[in-house]
């Protein structure tokens, strides 16, 4: 069976107005289910409106959907965050019969701190064996699961290190391997994309992403998924794709926000190129060896590169943009003093830790920071 033709589907319903003239040539949507998701009083997740509309798209179109997470934080110890997260997951299960479920390979919270952002692991055999806990996990949940190759802006080691702690984590599991993220970080870090896909074990590959990206203002490759696909992109995939004999899909990445009615005809094309390299590929059954058993320590994973900075602005980017959609009065501060507004975000990041997970949580720590004194009279 050739691979299916992929479309991870995002909370925006401008983007999914523009795209539903698009989606009888997709095969296969991807969710992230945290996008399915908003806490209630209790702290308990309950499904939101794009529950519903994705659910009905199940219904209708009879297509099979897959998982891709960016909450689990693969790489962190178990906590309660975890926990509540897949219970959710053992709710959408049943709802949506995900075919597999993938997540990106390092960590995004630490100490209770959402990071927002994948980053590198030290390579340890306590990271490793944190990183297959969670996968352990989640297959109680959903049979196939696996981890991505991440886009990191720096790295403990050497890019051949992840390699291989990647592998380790994923011993009898499956890999979801992103060729842009892997393309912008090697733009960035300097090392080859090939070089790096021969350190895996492509059988484990069963689901491939593309997507685009822009350069930051220092000319650092972003990840940022909000572009067309770079044509060094769409090379390597016909490259690499053929390779992997267990690939059940390529998926096209596109985040909400970013189409525009222009883009619709270069997305279809995207689509149609993505189909044709599906349709050269040969793909049989794979099975995998049985998992390793392993002992999770405790250690904590290692805070963020005091310099990194370029994952720092971008850590602040994401905060920005769930406060400005999780409250009315931040949303209406920027709108009338941008530059006052500005002035005050920079203190709020500097002085409440990232713990937010959702828009509304965000608007919360928002509104205590403000009436504690924060704000832009301070």
């Amino acid at each position: 069976m050739h691979p299916l033709v992929g479309l991870v589907l995002t909370p925006d319903p401008r983007w999914l107005g523009l795209m539903r003239p698009l989606l009888p040539r997709v095969g296969l949507f991807v969710l992230t289910p945290e996008t399915l998701w908003k806490p209630g009083p209790d702290g308990a997740l309950r499904p939101n409106s794009y529950h519903r509309e994705f659910l009905a798209l199940r219904d209708f179109s009879g297509k099979p959907f897959a998982a891709h997470s960016v909450g689990m934080s693969p790489g962190s110890p178990d906590s309660p965050r975890r926990q509540r997260w897949l219970s959710r997951m053992a709710l959408e299960q049943e709802h949506f019969g995900f075919l597999w479920w993938t997540d990106h390979a390092g960590y995004t919270e630490r100490e209770g701190q959402n990071l927002a952002l994948p980053s590198a692991l030290p390579d340890t055999p306590g990271a490793r064996d944190r990183q297959r806990q969670c996968l352990a996990q989640m297959a109680e949940i959903v049979h196939e699961v696996g981890l991505e190759t991440s886009w990191f802006t720096s790295v403990p080691g050497t890019p051949w290190d992840e390699a291989r702690l990647l592998s380790e984590s994923t011993a009898g599991r499956r890999v979801l391997l992103d060729l842009h993220n892997l393309w912008a970080m090697g733009e960035n870090l300097g090392f080859s994309v090939l070089d790096f896909v021969e350190r895996l074990n492509l059988d484990q590959v069963i689901e491939i992403h593309v997507s685009g990206g822009r350069a930051a203002p220092n000319g650092a490759r972003l990840d940022s998924h909000d572009t067309a696909i770079p044509e060094p992109v769409l090379r390597l995939l016909e490259q690499v794709a053929p390779r992997c004999a267990g690939l059940r899909a390529i998926t096209l990445e596109r985040f909400e926000g970013t189409v525009e009615p222009h883009d619709v005809r270069v997305l279809a094309g995207e689509l149609d190129r993505i189909a044709e390299v599906c349709a050269a590929c040969e793909p049989g059954p794979v099975a995998l060896g049985p998992v390793p058993s392993f002992e999770v320590d405790a250690l904590q994973p290692p805070a963020i590169p005091e310099h990194d900075e370029l994952a720092r602005g971008l850590i602040a980017k994401l905060r920005f943009e769930r406060l400005v959609n999780g409250s009315e009065e931040a949303s209406a501060s920027f709108e009338a003093d941008p530059a006052g507004f500005a002035g005050s975000f920079r203190r709020y990041t500097r002085e409440v830790p990232a713990t937010a997970w959702f828009p509304n949580d965000e608007g919360r720590l928002w509104a205590a920071w403000t009436q504690g004194g924060g704000g832009l009279s301070s």
